[in-house]
């Protein structure tokens, strides 16, 4: 049709021999679809951080318990000073610059909330590196040795 871009019959109609309700871009054709891809999949949604995560099938009760007492405010996900808190009770000293990059690093977003399942992911990470140190720290003063550390690398 004559005034239309492409001979479309007008604003909202589609493309000729295409039926309404179907997109050109579903069909691999030109446009967003095409141009802008989905993000590839280890990034995930960008908003997938806003729906609440469950734990894992076969997750230790005991991670669950420590989520559950972390969780003060009871909303079902930790924020940065709740996660602080609990990781700081036993001994150690997070900071909360500390606790925002581990944050990040099993959400990938910049929410400062986790989930159960990336609480149960950052738990089990945490107890894999304390494993690493502690083979390595054989006196137990908790330091690495400057030897054992050339060993590392």
């Amino acid at each position: 049709m004559a005034g239309y871009p492409h001979g479309y019959g007008g604003y909202g109609a589609p493309p000729p021999g295409q039926p309404y309700g179907s997109s050109p871009y579903a069909q691999g054709g030109h446009g967003p679809a095409t141009a802008y891809p989905a993000p590839p999949p280890q990034f995930g949604s960008p908003f997938a951080a806003l729906v609440p995560s469950t734990f894992p099938s076969g997750t230790d009760p005991s991670i669950v318990a420590c989520f559950q007492v972390a969780d003060h405010d009871g909303s079902g996900l930790i924020d940065d000073y709740e996660l602080q808190r609990a990781l700081s009770s036993y001994n150690q000293s997070f900071s909360l610059r500390t606790v925002h990059l581990l944050m990040f690093s099993f959400t990938n977003t910049n929410l400062r909330k986790i989930g159960p399942k990336e609480f149960t992911s950052l738990f089990y990470s945490l107890q894999n590196w304390r494993a690493i140190f502690e083979r390595f720290d054989r006196d137990r003063s908790g330091k690495i040795d400057a030897p054992r550390c050339e060993r590392l690398f």
